[in-house]
């Protein structure tokens, strides 16, 4: 082997090693650790953060945050002149002279 490409095969695989243990340290590949008594960011002084669902003295479980309080349907967007300008689906009908070639893939 000529030893020039040698030394650049060299170059390179130190360049490789450099560029990989800097991305592993300074990239952020590890994760830092969150210990539990921790709270997040998201979180305000006066919420409490609970890991696991609570139950209530009958075993039942209180539904979790992300669902909303309120159950109703808001049904005003019905009403409104947006929603009654919307036109119903009509299914689009194709005639048999716009299908195209039969072969589309043979020779002009």
């Amino acid at each position: 082997m000529d030893p020039r490409k040698k030394r650049i095969y060299i170059i390179i695989i130190v360049v490789c090693i450099f560029g990989t243990t800097a991305v592993l340290l300074w990239g952020g590949a590890f994760v830092p650790s969150f210990s539990g008594t921790d709270q997040p960011a998201y979180l305000t002084p006066n919420q409490e953060q609970t890991l696991a669902p609570s139950a209530s003295t009958d075993g039942s479980y209180s539904t979790p945050a992300v669902f909303p309080q309120n159950t109703k349907l808001d049904t005003s967007i019905f009403d409104s002149s947006a929603f009654k300008t919307l036109k119903s689906y009509t299914p689009v009908t194709i005639s048999p002279s716009e299908l195209g070639r039969e072969n589309p893939f043979a020779k002009y």
